[in-house]
């Protein structure tokens, strides 16, 4: 999924004059067959420009699945692993750029919940999610990311 599109710098993104609507065939992510295909249409949505529009995208996807979906909770379950582990900030990785290490940890817990839903699993738990995102990153989050020294286990 692409956050960026709930951006709010991409909230303009879809009106007259700046509509490209170009249709593209892109595979299922989540079909480990690559027997399915969707059509998508080709908009250049603006990508993030620094954390706070990351952390925005994500609370306004946050809005649009409680709205739709209220016994959803896997957007939340994100949000506060991120949270907790402070968006990443503190991670010992040269060279660095927290955007991206955000952007690929958030892509690596989507793809996760994709393939559980596709596997008619529930989404990820709080401690699913940690431990995923701990793998990922090839670290302990309690002792890198600082989170264990907020009593949070």
């Amino acid at each position: 999924m692409e956050l960026c599109r709930f951006s709010a710098a991409n909230s303009t993104a879809l009106t007259r004059g700046n509509k490209r609507t170009t249709l593209n065939t892109r595979e299922d992510p989540c079909d480990r067959d690559k027997q399915r295909v969707y059509l998508d249409t080709g908009v250049k949505w603006k990508q993030h420009k620094s954390i706070f529009e990351f952390a925005s995208s994500l609370l306004n996807l946050m809005a649009l699945e409680s709205r739709i979906r209220p016994e959803n909770y896997e957007i939340q379950v994100i949000y506060r692993v991120l949270h907790e582990c402070q968006f990443l900030a503190n991670l010992d990785v040269t060279p660095f750029n927290q955007l991206e290490a955000l952007e690929e940890a958030v892509s690596v817990l989507f793809n996760e919940n994709c393939t559980r839903a596709y596997n008619s699993k529930h989404p990820l738990t709080y401690q699913e999610a940690r431990q995923t995102l701990a793998e990922h990153l090839g670290t302990n989050i309690d002792r890198r990311l600082g989170v264990a020294d907020q009593g949070i286990s």
